[in-house]
């Protein structure tokens, strides 16, 4: 099992949709900063941006995640490869997430 756990900052506020038989999913991104020195003991800071995905339980907490928020989200990873323009491939990091707080 590939388990994560994110603390960091909601981007903007979440998006709900709706599928057909009442299955809906909040989309949200997280942005994490990491703190570091680098080869010459400067200190530098690196933003990651995570999309994240919860398909459980979506009315009652999508009011919650909205931009700013401090956010704790844990759950699995999922790597999806998809081909950018130009005919070169990337992958696509997405969360599902199953908690939050």
């Amino acid at each position: 099992m590939k388990k994560i756990s994110i603390i960091g900052n909601v981007t903007k506020d979440a998006e709900v949709r709706a599928f057909e038989g009442g299955r809906s999913v909040i989309n949200f991104d997280v942005a994490v900063n990491e703190r570091f020195k680098d080869r010459n003991g400067q200190k530098q800071e690196r933003t990651s941006y995570i999309r994240c995905a919860m398909w459980r339980e979506v009315t009652t907490i999508a009011q919650y995640i909205t931009k700013g928020t401090k956010l704790y989200v844990e759950g699995s990873l999922l790597i999806q490869k998809h081909t950018l323009k130009l005919f070169k491939v990337g992958c696509l990091k997405e969360r599902k997430m199953t908690k939050y707080c």
